[in-house]
């Protein structure tokens, strides 16, 4: 027995350890998976939206007990006066009776609606689409979230590569400096193509501040996002984006049947739709069975009343109607015809605007390929072409400004295809967001 008990102890110190070595956070190689658990957790936003969905979810239970029976108890002590009884006119001298003095009464009522011309099951209904509703309104916050951080992640991707590109500009620079400088020494150049260096070289220094600085602010951004303190230091990792980015075919063909602007135009639908047979139910009978038991004191039943305690129950049907409900009704129900007809405009809006969205996104990801191909034939010409120019400036057979001119168009084309290389993977996630699979 002690060893089993000392075997359950070891296997939970080993789960806790588990626990705790699983997945730590490192903010200073923060993935995108767990930025985005981050920002689920964290963003007011999602919070608010979740506890929406809980108490959409309540108001369903508190729909439903309306169809329980109300159970009522109550009770009353009353102590009479004499009764003084005028048989020749208020002027003249009153009859005295003496009542029972004490009077006791001990209640308890109940009644359960048998019929309500439909309206009841109609409110459970519509209380189940409207938790629905919300459980996709907190949904779609969370989605857009997800694209959120999945963006600022590929903004702060785009300027570290940037600033890699620069950085390796700025040693090429240095090492033309120093070229152009020796040239010079030997008579091949003059001072001022030595200064034009320099100012590529300055020029690339100040590209490169205004990307540093980019990059603080779009860490800041995404930490905002989070919801983390700004005491929180904060750097990404941009390797993760590999796990999340997924060139797929399918996604290419498939349809959106899971969007969350689709879904939840179809489920103000329904709801107009609850409301209208609510509307309707206003106009037909209610019928409730009611019952009641009671034990009091005096009897008042009998004449003289008995001064004892008796019990007594009652039982029976109750139908209520109200007529006017019959010429009331027309108008609401007409509005109610004209704002379902309205749900059906707006269901045949979305679904044409997400089929908008998610051709315009394919066709997108379309020109990303294509941009990438392009930008990948434009660095082997700038590439080609900056070589040969400064082997004919090596013997002196360009200028300098060409040689910067050529240089410059390299880091251009070298940039475009970062840039569009990234541009696609964005372009990868808004497909996913209009998809639902994001």
């Amino acid at each position: 027995m002690n060893l089993k008990r000392l075997n359950i102890l070891y296997a939970i110190f080993l789960y806790s350890l588990t626990i705790q070595a699983a997945d730590p956070v490192n903010y200073n190689r923060l993935t995108l998976k767990q930025a985005i658990e981050i920002g689920m957790l964290n963003n007011k936003e999602v919070q608010g939206s979740k506890i929406e969905t809980e108490i959409s979810k309540e108001r369903e239970k508190e729909v439903f007990n309306h169809k329980l029976p109300d159970i009522g108890f109550s009770s009353s002590y009353k102590r009479l006066s004499n009764l003084y009884q005028y048989e020749s006119g208020l002027l003249s001298e009153p009859t005295t009776y003496e009542p029972i003095k004490n009077v006791y009464e001990f209640n308890l009522d109940a009644s359960v609606p048998l019929y309500t011309g439909g309206k009841l099951t109609a409110e459970l209904q519509k209380s189940k689409v409207e938790a629905h509703l919300a459980e996709l309104r907190s949904q779609h916050s969370q989605r857009i979230l997800k694209l959120d951080i999945a963006t600022q992640f590929l903004h702060i991707y785009h300027l570290q590569e940037q600033q890699k590109l620069i950085l390796e500009k700025m040693k090429e620079d240095s090492l033309n400096i120093k070229q152009v400088d020796a040239m010079r020494r030997n008579g091949a150049s003059t001072k001022n193509e030595v200064l034009r260096t320099k100012l590529q070289l300055s020029n690339h220094k100040m590209l490169l501040s205004t990307i540093n600085n980019d990059m603080i602010i779009g860490e800041h951004q995404l930490q905002t996002m989070l919801c983390l303190n700004d005491l929180q230091a904060l750097h990404i990792d941009t390797v993760s984006l590999n796990n999340y980015y997924k060139d797929s075919q399918a996604d290419m063909q498939a349809s959106a049947p899971q969007n969350d602007e689709l879904l939840m135009a179809r489920d103000a639908y329904e709801i107009q739709k609850i409301d209208r047979k609510i509307v309707h139910s206003n106009a037909l009978p209610r019928i409730s069975l009611f019952g009641s038991y009671s034990l009091m004191n005096p009897n008042y039943n009998f004449y003289p009343p008995q001064p004892y305690f008796y019990r007594i129950g009652v039982v029976g049907l109750n139908l209520q109607f109200t007529i006017s409900e019959l010429y009331k009704n027309t108008t609401k129900t007409n509005m109610s015809k004209l704002a379902l007809n309205r749900k059906l405009v707006e269901i045949d809006q979305t679904n044409e605007k997400v089929n908008h969205a998610l051709f315009a996104a394919r066709q997108k990801l379309i020109e990303a390929d294509e941009r990438i191909h392009i930008a990948v034939e434009a660095i082997e010409q700038a590439k080609e072409n900056y070589r040969t120019v400064k082997q004919k400036y090596i013997e002196n057979l360009s200028l300098i400004t060409e040689l910067i001119d050529a240089d410059n168009a390299y880091l251009e084309a070298q940039s475009a295809l970062i840039t569009t290389k990234i541009d696609k993977q964005l372009k990868y996630f808004q497909l996913q967001y209009i998809l639902g699979n994001l």
